[in-house]
């Protein structure tokens, strides 16, 4: 239990770094920021693909197709935009607004698929939605006042 903290503690710190590339290199182009990032992700995938190499080969050509398209989507498509907006808007802007993806999966996912799935009631959504809210306002309210 402690080392799944630990882990998560550790990946959360690593997730922000994304925010930093693109102010460090504001002349490379977010698409070869991107391009960088995925290279950098695959030589370090590698070695853990080589060590799980017997179940890696059960996977199908379908599993790999769709795969790839997880990859480019998740991977070169939305760190290109995002480094594209960091270098045009700053940081503080463009964290604000990846910020409210939970709200609005949240928000979304109770709209959409609450019905297939089981709608939390709007009741019960509301305070965590409301304190997500209050913390973006809070960690990003002298961005807004500028």
């Amino acid at each position: 239990m402690l080392s799944g903290i630990v882990f998560a503690l550790t990946a959360g710190l690593m997730w922000g770094l994304i925010f930093v590339g693109p102010l460090m290199v504001p002349e490379y182009p977010a698409a070869l920021q991107s391009a960088g990032r995925y290279v950098a992700f695959g030589l370090i995938a590698l070695p853990l693909a080589w060590a799980d190499r017997t179940r890696l080969r059960r996977l199908s050509r379908a599993d790999w197709t769709e795969a790839l398209k997880l990859s480019a989507v998740g991977n070169l498509l939305y760190y290109f935009f995002l480094a594209s907006a960091i270098q045009r808007t700053g940081a503080p802007v463009s964290t604000m607004i990846i910020g409210t993806l939970p709200v609005v999966i949240a928000v979304t996912a109770n709209l959409l698929y609450g019905r297939q799935e089981g709608a939390l009631s709007w009741w019960r959504l509301t305070p965590p939605l409301v304190l997500i809210l209050l913390g973006l306002l809070c960690v990003n309210l002298a961005e807004l006042s500028a």
